[in-house]
């Protein structure tokens, strides 16, 4: 069977499809996200109360693909990936906004003192939304997993550590489990939670791989004692670059080190560098921005923007309206991208396999709207 039959048959199959309309709900604007391929929950028009599901591709000329099925979730499953598939191939200049990438190409700054009101801004400080903690609770430390859509949190209350998951779109607590040993900053480096050990100056000072959902240690990288003590050299930030980890060295008495280490604690040859300087100020945390591939840096009432090699970009204050800046530090500093996005060839091959499953279906009916292109918001 040739390509170009197989397409036919596929177009055919869509085509014989009954057309179902859904509703896009009145929070879900053109304006309430950035640009992009997004999904989200949809709800059936009277008279067929099915559950279904929608895509956007948002812009001023934008298309929608709903789809629609009765009691098979399997099938409901393989529409909405189905409709992922369609929009990207047919788009491919579309990025996809999965769950919890409200805000792609963003930071996340904690603060150490309390309550804590942790900042979502855009790269220049603007504040995009807000975490607000309990009083007594600190953000000492971020990571965010955008694919699974969760923001991980060292929160600190009353000498104790906690390891904190959240739903990174409705920043709902999912769960909280004790962590026994010294943490500052936390990095997920696309498979696992790390976290920076800070035990002391003239003590080894790890890398430790984290089990969130029980606040267990799977995994110990050591780094040894950082410098000389004294003055004391304290790890305190940490961000993972997928070739190992970046870190914000704290130097006692003001200034630091940003300095990468490999998956086994050494040193990477050319990669370090000094930031600001004795009395001056010092850094807390460092997030790895894989937009551009540099570094933001958690100061004092600061936030550094730096390439690899210790150029300084930019800086911004953060917000101080509701948080406790100035005078405070800006713990946890994380980036958040976007989910990665699956090939085209990917996208194509579930789209047809799709239609293939959909034609040998005869226990499940199911239905695909056709794609619509539109200006503005559809209600």
């Amino acid at each position: 069977m040739t390509m170009g039959l197989t397409l036919r048959r596929t177009a055919r199959r869509i085509n014989r499809l009954k057309d179902v309309r859904a509703v896009i709900p009145s929070a879900y604007t053109p304006t309430a996200r950035p640009p992009g391929c997004c999904y989200r929950p949809c709800t059936a028009t009277a008279g067929r109360p099915r559950p279904c599901s929608g895509l956007r591709l948002a812009g001023a000329q934008s298309l929608e693909l709903y789809c629609a099925v009765g009691d098979s979730q399997i099938m409901d499953r393989i529409l909405k990936l189905l409709a992922l598939a369609l929009c990207l191939t047919l788009a491919p200049d579309c990025t996809p906004l999965v769950a919890g990438t409200l805000f792609p190409d963003s930071l996340w700054i904690g603060s150490q003192n309390s309550p804590t009101t942790v900042l979502n801004t855009d790269l220049n400080g603007n504040v995009l939304r807000t975490l607000t903690l309990a009083s007594g609770q600190s953000a000492i430390g971020i990571a965010i997993d955008a694919p699974d859509n969760r923001l991980y949190m060292n929160r600190a209350q009353s000498g104790t550590v906690s390891i904190v998951t959240y739903d990174l779109t409705t920043l709902a607590q999912l769960s909280s489990v004790p962590f026994s040993t010294s943490l500052a900053d936390l990095a997920w480096d696309g498979s696992s939670l790390w976290g920076a050990s800070d035990p002391g100056p003239a003590s080894n000072q790890p890398i430790l791989r984290i089990d969130p959902s029980a606040g267990t240690i799977l995994q110990t990288i050591s780094l040894g004692v950082l410098g000389p003590f004294p003055p004391g050299y304290n790890l305190e930030g940490l961000a993972a670059d997928g070739s190992g980890f970046w870190t914000a060295i704290q130097i006692n008495g003001g200034g630091g080190i940003i300095r990468h280490y490999d998956y086994s604690g050494n040193p990477t040859p050319g990669e370090s560098f000094s930031v600001f300087g004795p009395l001056v100020n010092t850094p807390v945390s460092v997030g790895w921005d894989s937009l551009d591939n540099t570094l933001y840096v958690g100061a004092l009432d600061l936030v550094s923007h730096y390439t690899t090699t210790g150029t300084l970009l930019g800086s911004f204050a953060p917000s101080t309206t509701g948080t406790t800046f100035p005078n405070d530090y800006a713990m946890g500093v994380e980036f958040e991208g976007n989910a990665p996005e699956p090939t085209t060839l990917w996208l194509v091959g579930i789209a047809l396999l799709t239609c293939f499953i959909a034609g040998r279906m005869r226990r499940n009916r199911f239905f695909l709207t056709r794609m619509i292109p539109f200006s503005g918001n559809r209600r």
